[in-house]
């Protein structure tokens, strides 16, 4: 049985008006329940007017989790939500809400009430209009108040929602969401608080734009693009986010943040979860405290784990390292010291938790990470200024008495550095007068007859930056390359060959943002395949896979291109696309070796998923992966993996197997490493391999293969 989305076609979608698409959406799920499989994401590709709208996915991937769910077989949340790239981190968090309701079974009689609530009902004297968004014991709608005359407002429904409100009704602040009022339904306990409509944008929205497919933003207007889709433009934006660099964007809305934190610290209020999603941003770019649940019922327990300062992981992991565990003040100027880290480098301080991790070891694991202290600032975005570094890793401080010691403090520091005259000087630094143009201007003024003789032709710039590249003198490639961009910051050639220079240095956030610069001035597939490059250095397959396909679109075809972007989608687990680059990729040029080697690994893969799958394709690339050399150590032990699991079938492949064993030690390989990978487990009888697992560690890590090519010429031209 087809649903209706399936039977109509991608331009009948685009013509449905919103409550037509919630209908099909409504019948979608029915047809789900009934007993169709739920294939979110395919459904979604098929019909891009349905991707285009962010509760339309949410419904959709939550259905389908559901449904998994609830057949016994619950996807990994991490995994399910790579399916939905755009919204990956809500349907992530949607998943983990599920995880947490089936842990805490005493919850659900509360949620099953919350999503009874539908868009259309009336609950309380509210209409409600659309969710935007939910935790695991609230719902926060917008909705319309009839009494009132028919105005716009966001409801939060929930147990307890009450409590908040008495914490937050008195409060009156320009950084603070306020309450208009509060309603209690005596039938079901549930609480309305009622709040004005500023818009629906939060601070995680922002790092999702600010850290996706386009590369980190040089203007502070991605922050009123954000926060004012042109639907909901109706407050006057911010001037200073119109003139500002991003950094200095994230600093101006962090300043406010510490002012909204400072008037409550002194009314003895602690925020207590302090995260991007409760940090709203008003359709002119100000940001409003939101979600004050946890001080409002006196609690000093709770809060988001990647957010929560060392004292509150204590006292909610319920663990004893002889550490202060009271939560105050400073705990809520540490989760504005995380959020201000991955605003400004799109990370986490201190690292991802690995899945292996189980969740009632993550309190510690999290705590011991804090411990180590946060990846220094600096090196994980080398363009921020030191007094920005130093402030947010005070904040991040694991003992409380290290952080500043208000927020005050906080506000007051950004606004020494950001203050007027602060800003006119970086203007002036980042766009200095040409000795051209004071001669221009010289001569407009009749003072320049004689200064306009004496300055000297100067040489290209771009060409110098070329000369010191080509010699390998990458840093001072990038300081003409700098000049140049400055003198003409329209000339795309000048922002490609500074991102050129910044990708040689290692610095794949600078490459990517020169390259997309010049992305903006041209429409060059060479570029965007730079762009995809720098994307998959620094892990974000599915941005690299984005810069590919447009660059691609553009014309731009290359053997590097399509191993890159075929490797990309083998590390996202999509094997046939990954088939079809690599296979592009060596037809293109076969004897590129990466593309060899990667393809060897898809046949590996296969063979270690595929009991009685011989991975014969893969041995005769990894021969002539072997064969264009360097031959690594890397290389080696993939090239004996996949002779030992053949050998499982054919014993003619085990010599080949310890041949290339030994020869992975012989270049670096820990031979400890082999003992535990299951490609080897037949192997382990071998005296030969049990000689090798005994040599010593090497002391010089091994070279590794390359497998990201870079995809344009080396000079860039």
């Amino acid at each position: 049985m087809m649903t209706h989305a399936e039977r109509l076609g991608p331009a009948t979608l685009d013509a449905l008006g919103p409550d037509e698409v919630q209908q099909l959406v409504a019948e979608t799920i029915a047809a789900w329940r009934a007993g169709q499989p739920a294939d979110a994401a395919a459904l979604l590709k098929q019909h891009p007017a349905l991707a285009a709208d962010e509760e339309v996915v949410l419904d959709l991937a939550c259905e389908e989790y559901f449904q998994r769910a609830a057949a016994g077989t619950p996807p990994d949340p991490e995994a399910f939500a790579r399916r939905f790239p755009t919204y990956r981190t809500l349907v992530r968090r949607m998943a983990e809400v599920h995880s947490f309701l089936e842990a805490n079974p005493d919850l659900l009689a509360v949620t099953e009430l919350l999503d009874s609530l539908k868009p259309g009902d009336n609950f309380l004297g509210f209409v409600l209009l659309r969710e935007l968004g939910r935790s695991p014991l609230t719902r926060v709608f917008l909705a319309r108040q009839p009494e009132l005359g028919g105005r716009c407002v966001v409801v939060k429904i929930g147990h307890g929602a009450a409590g908040e409100a008495r914490t937050v009704g008195p409060l009156n602040h320009p950084n603070i969401v306020p309450v208009y009022s509060v309603h209690v339904d005596p039938a079901t306990g549930l609480s309305v608080v009622c709040m004005p409509y500023a818009g629906r944008a939060t601070l995680h929205h922002l790092l999702e734009r600010a850290f996706g497919p386009a590369g980190f933003p040089a203007s502070a207007r991605v922050i009123l693009e954000v926060a004012a889709p042109a639907a909901e433009a109706d407050e006057p934006p911010d001037p200073l986010l119109g003139a500002a660099t991003y950094v200095e964007g994230v600093l101006h809305l962090a300043a406010q943040v510490a002012d909204a934190l400072a008037f409550v610290h002194r009314r003895g209020i602690y925020h207590l979860d302090l995260k991007p999603t409760n940090v709203l941003l008003s359709p002119g770019g100000r940001p409003l405290l939101l979600d004050f649940e946890l001080s409002s019922v006196g609690r000093r327990v709770g809060g988001t784990l990647p957010y929560m300062a060392p004292e509150q992981l204590r006292v909610y992991g319920r663990l004893t390292d002889n550490g202060p565990a009271t939560a105050d003040a400073r705990s809520d100027l540490f989760a504005l010291g995380v959020i201000l880290y991955e605003l400004l480098t799109g990370e986490h301080p201190f690292g991802p938790v690995p899945d292996k991790v189980l969740p009632q070891k993550e309190c510690a694991y999290r705590l011991a990470q804090r411990r180590r202290g946060p990846r220094p600032l600096r090196q994980a975005n080398p363009r921020i200024e030191r007094w920005v570094a130093e402030l947010v890793e005070r904040c991040l401080a694991f003992d409380p008495d290290q952080r500043p010691q208000s927020a005050e403090e906080v506000a007051r520091t950004i606004r020494t550095h950001l203050g007027r005259h602060e800003l006119l000087r970086k203007r002036s630094a980042r766009r200095p007068w040409s000795q051209a143009s004071v001669a221009l201007l010289l001569l407009a003024l009749g003072l320049g007859g004689v200064f306009v003789k004496s300055v000297p032709e100067q040489p290209d710039r771009l060409e110098q930056g070329w000369a010191c590249y080509r010699r390998g003198e990458y840093g001072l490639a990038v300081e003409h390359f700098n000049q140049a961009v400055r003198d003409t910051p329209d000339r795309a050639a000048a922002w490609l060959a500074r991102g050129r220079a910044y990708q040689r240095l290692g610095d794949f956030t600078l490459a990517l943002e020169s390259y997309a610069r010049a992305d903006r001035l041209t429409s060059d597939g060479a570029t965007r395949a730079c762009m995809g490059y720098c994307a998959n250095r620094q892990g974000h397959c599915d941005g690299a896979i984005y810069h590919y396909d447009r660059a691609v679109a553009a014309g731009f075809r290359s053997a590097e291109l399509f191993n890159n972007r075929g490797l990309s989608y083998f590390q996202i687990a999509q094997f046939r696309r990954a088939r079809q680059d690599l296979d592009e990729a060596i037809r293109l040029n076969p004897d590129l070796q990466a593309a060899r080697h990667n393809r060897a690994l898809l046949d590996l893969q296969k063979a270690l998923s595929s009991p009685g799958y011989v991975p014969t394709l893969g041995i005769a690339d990894i021969r002539q992966a072997l064969v264009g050399g360097p031959a690594s150590a890397g290389l080696h032990r993939d090239a004996a993996c996949l002779y030992a699991i053949a050998a499982r079938y054919d014993r003619t492949y085990l010599e080949a197997a310890l041949h290339h064993a030994e020869e992975a030690v012989r270049l670096g390989q820990d031979p400890a490493a082999l003992a535990g990978d299951r490609a080897f487990r037949d192997l382990l009888d071998q005296p030969r391999f049990q000689a090798l697992l005994s040599r010593p560690r090497p002391t010089q890590p091994p070279l590794k293969p390359v497998r990201f090519l870079d995809p344009i010429l080396e000079d860039g031209r």
